[in-house]
């Protein structure tokens, strides 16, 4: 049996170091005596060196061994990684999302925004959910918002891939990224976007401190509204009530605080998404002043550059591919990809506990 780096079998290697070893330790003290000096006195540095020249066919035996477990390492570690893709690993619950979260580009409210909503509640219920642009017509940067908000707030999905259409090939992979990264970064690359998150932040704080009124739709605050209490006045102006003083037209003005109290922001429903019902409402007024962006392959590469994950491994790739990006990355998730078409993400903590296992020789519990 050959090795690596030794061409001959081991037989020859150990008959050839000892063979080795007194010739090169013989050659060190003649050639210390031929210097005029006394044999005893050989350093003793160069008589190990002598000994590892004359072991070398054996070292580069033992070599040739530690490069084969190493191969055989991988291969294993690649075994285990596979079975976590294919069987135990792979993200179960993912979502292909409808473009836009369910409502067409072009119409900018639907009845309560049950559809959006409803879009975005079964985003929700999944670890994974993909974004597929198509040829960059699909989806606008509003609604993007409204999944990444959503998702930050609840928890999941914890990743969002985004797809497009390219010739011949649709679903490619562009990247993924966090929830909270996407917010992030659209609130500061458009300053619309931005103050439509702090005005619904600030209308849930208010709904939170609000009560509702009878009809369960109108909400009040627990204080009153700011200047002098104001009633309807429909007279002629010469029987005032006491007290009162002409205001605007037909209203009389008393001159004490008024005892109405503030009403809050309103929404239809209690499903547990008024925080994104009350976000729909100041982006549906961004989409109503001005058509927003379609989120692009180029868009997405261009305002989340710094928060994309992009690597991927594809099914093709060799095992040593594999084992490297499992170790090397830090991220959650990895992505995997056939012919740069998406096919899932992966959590990186499962497959990476599935390499330490097969290295150990333990079997995945």
């Amino acid at each position: 049996m050959t090795h690596r780096f030794w061409p001959f079998d081991r037989r020859t290697a150990y008959i050839l170091s000892a063979v080795l070893v007194p010739i090169c330790v013989a050659v060190v003290v003649w050639l210390h005596r031929w210097n005029g000096k006394d044999e005893t006195d050989v350093p003793p540095l160069a008589l190990l060196l002598a000994v590892i020249v004359g072991l070398a066919p054996v070292l580069l035996v033992i070599l040739s061994g530690v490069g084969s477990v190493e191969a055989a390492g991988v291969k294993l570690a690649f075994a285990a990684v596979q079975e976590v893709v294919t069987e135990r690993g792979a993200v179960g619950a993912r979502s292909l999302l409808a473009n836009n979260l369910g409502t067409a580009p072009g119409q900018v409210q639907d009845s309560s925004g049950n559809t959006i909503i409803d879009s975005l509640r079964e985003a929700v219920g999944n670890d994974v959910v993909v974004a597929d642009l198509r040829e960059g017509q699909a989806w606008w940067e509003t609604r993007l918002l409204m999944l990444a908000a959503g998702a930050q707030r609840l928890g999941y999905p914890r990743a969002i891939v985004f797809t497009c259409a390219t010739p011949n090939r649709p679903h490619t992979f562009i990247g993924w990224a966090a929830p909270g990264d996407l917010l992030r970064r659209l609130t500061e690359t458009d300053v619309a976007l931005g103050k439509a998150v702090e005005a619904a932040e600030r209308d849930t704080l208010l709904w939170k401190l609000s009560q509702s009124k009878f009809d369960g739709y109108n909400r009040t605050l627990p204080w009153a509204a700011a200047g002098k209490q104001k009633e309807p006045y429909h007279g002629d102006g010469q029987n005032l009530p006491p007290h009162g003083q002409p205001a605007e037209q037909n209203m009389i003005e008393f001159p004490w605080p008024s005892p109405d109290a503030v009403n809050a922001p309103g929404v239809m429903g209690s499903d547990g998404f008024i925080p994104e019902r009350l976000l729909l409402r100041q982006l549906q007024e961004v989409e109503s002043a001005d058509l927003p962006r379609w989120v692009t392959e180029r868009r997405v590469t261009e305002i989340f550059r710094s928060v994309l994950h992009t690597d991927a491994v594809d099914r093709e790739d060799g095992e040593e591919r594999w084992v490297d990006t499992i170790v090397r990355s830090t991220a959650d998730f990895f992505a995997v990809t056939s012919g740069r078409q998406f096919v899932n993400l992966v959590p990186r903590r499962a497959a990476t506990n599935a390499v330490l296992l097969s290295v150990i020789g333990r079997s995945p519990r």
